[in-house]
């Protein structure tokens, strides 16, 4: 079993938070968020991961002013023997034109270089990816059209004071309007660490771990059971709505204000509480109050094409999965209930 030592950067107990945007979010938070979760997907995959912190604070001592807790850190990856290890950070410039992502390795190093590459390689890869599902989306698509910088060298003492390949990920630019409103973003953290998991995957030549077809076993899958039956849905479909839509994550936040597992758009969520006569106030991060409007809300959907209740067939599943993601584009819903109208006169 391969062993993985996973660095979010900063957060020592000396308060280096790195670099701070101007909304006062903090590098170090947004480090922690992407390699807690690619620690939970390398897992996933089989591997053993360590980590040089997994809340605010490292709680490692300080070894001088300049280094902070960094020999500790390295020291930890070395005395593990871990085979790979991976920091991560977020950019920053005093000029706030500055954008993109990078990947650093030890000068010299093939093998850290071909993790670089591997890394960079998947992150480009659902940056295209993430370009095709929002398209249609203005804002977004510009969020998403970030710069390819590169891999490059770097003198940093995590790559120079370790035993094994390392690489320092330089994710995105605090100091850069736009790179930071997606930084800020679960879409992106749970893409970036999904990127860490598939390159580490490349570089070992190996395919991630075989996962079952029916993936509706979670936490939520009762209330996934529940509601989808009740509105005529199809269980798999709700289960890949939300793990496209927030990854799971109940308190995912979009770019657009969408919220919760099943990221409902403000007015959205207003409009199914009224529907269900639910309190005005209700919380749009309680998975159960989402997960019932979400299901709501696709039903609602079928409605307006005038598809019959039970129907679930994948064309259906499909017009509405495109209908509930691009709800807030009345383009794009105009155009969907055109398309209907002239196949029911055609």
């Amino acid at each position: 079993m391969e062993k993985i030592f996973i660095d979010p950067g900063h957060g020592d107990i000396g308060k280096d938070f790195g670099a701070i945007g101007k909304d006062g979010t903090r590098e170090a938070d947004i480090a922690l968020s992407i390699g807690k979760t690619a620690k939970t997907l390398l897992e996933k995959d089989g591997y053993k991961v360590y980590m040089s912190r997994e809340k605010e604070m490292s709680g490692n001592p300080l070894y001088s002013q300049s280094l902070g807790d960094l020999p500790y850190r390295t020291k930890a990856a070395n005395d593990a023997g871990c085979d790979l290890f991976i920091s991560i950070h977020c950019n920053a410039s005093s000029n706030s034109a500055g954008n993109g992502t990078e990947i650093y390795h030890c000068p010299g190093s093939t093998e850290g270089k071909k993790l670089a590459k591997a890394i960079l390689n998947e992150v480009l890869y659902l940056q295209k990816v993430k370009k095709e599902k929002h398209k249609t989306d203005k804002a977004l698509l510009k969020l998403w059209d970030f710069t390819n910088r590169g891999v490059k060298e770097g003198n940093y003492y995590v790559l120079t004071d370790t035993d094994m390949p390392a690489v320092l990920c330089e994710t995105l630019f605090m100091s850069n309007p736009d790179d930071l409103k997606l930084l800020k973003t679960s879409e992106f953290q749970t893409a970036y660490a999904q990127a860490i998991t598939s390159g580490v995957n490349k570089y070992f030549n190996v395919k991630p771990v075989e996962k079952p077809a029916a993936t509706v076993t979670g936490k939520y899958s009762d209330l996934i059971k529940k509601y989808s039956k009740h509105y005529s849905l199809d269980e798999k479909f709700i289960d890949v709505i939300i793990q496209q839509e927030s990854s799971y994550n109940p308190k995912a936040v979009s770019i657009h204000n969408a919220k919760g597992l099943m990221q409902l758009l403000p007015e959205t969520f207003k409009g199914c509480l009224k529907a269900l006569k639910l309190p005005e106030n209700s919380d749009p991060f309680n998975p159960e109050i989402n997960i019932q409007c979400g299901c709501y809300h696709l039903s609602y959907l079928k409605s307006i094409f005038s598809i019959s209740k039970g129907d679930n067939s994948r064309s259906t599943q499909l017009l509405i999965a495109c209908a509930y993601n691009e709800g807030q584009n009345t383009d794009g819903m105009k155009y969907a209930r055109e398309v209907i109208g002239r196949m029911k006169n055609g």
